[in-house]
């Protein structure tokens, strides 16, 4: 079984890209990137598998009108 790594979390609620806020849906794909639609923080975050940096995706942190 392989080791997993903590990627967010722990941290408290923030904007940074290891912090999240209210995050409401984790979806892996078949390739092991790992996607987080982080609500509070309007973004969709991606870590490819065995990144230590997540990645924007989708989303400027900004509420939209």
């Amino acid at each position: 079984m392989p080791n997993g790594t903590t990627v967010a979390g722990g941290y408290g609620n923030g904007n940074a890209l290891n912090q999240l806020d209210n995050p409401t849906t984790i979806y892996v794909n078949n390739d092991g990137t790992l996607y987080i639609a982080d609500f509070y923080n309007h973004r969709i975050v991606a870590w490819t598998c065995g990144a230590t940096r997540g990645l924007i995706v989708a989303g400027t942190g900004d509420p939209g009108n």
